[in-house]
């Protein structure tokens, strides 16, 4: 069994692969064949599941964490609706960031000779 600890450096990280590995695994699909529509979907895919994330691991391990290292009076200020309530505003950004950088190197990779055999 992991520590509060660890078990908080383990949503800490999941919480930006989780976006971003469903926003690449959205993008490899052959479905829908416009690049466009991916990209939309993989965002919307990511940030739906971001919020997930955020409502059911990320809040109840964040206030154990912060219950157990600075005491049960300090538990709920970081972790409550408003870091859903961020997440709902602001979760489409790293989808959105790795679809960027996803079309940029396929770009690169058809303009130079990499792409070309």
């Amino acid at each position: 069994m992991l520590s509060i600890e660890q078990q908080w450096y383990l949503v800490s990280v999941l919480g930006y692969a989780l976006p971003i590995g469903l926003t690449v695994l959205v993008m490899r699909l052959k479905r829908p064949r416009n690049l466009v529509l991916r990209g939309v979907a993989g965002i919307g895919v990511a940030w739906i599941a971001s919020v997930a994330f955020t409502i059911w691991p990320y809040n109840p391990v964040g206030e154990a964490y912060t219950e157990a290292k600075f005491g049960s009076e300090y538990a709920f200020n970081r972790f409550d609706n408003n870091t859903i309530a961020s997440m709902m505003l602001g979760g489409w950004i790293l989808p959105l960031l790795t679809v960027g950088a996803i079309y940029g190197g396929r770009s690169i990779w058809r303009r130079t000779s990499l792409g070309r055999s």
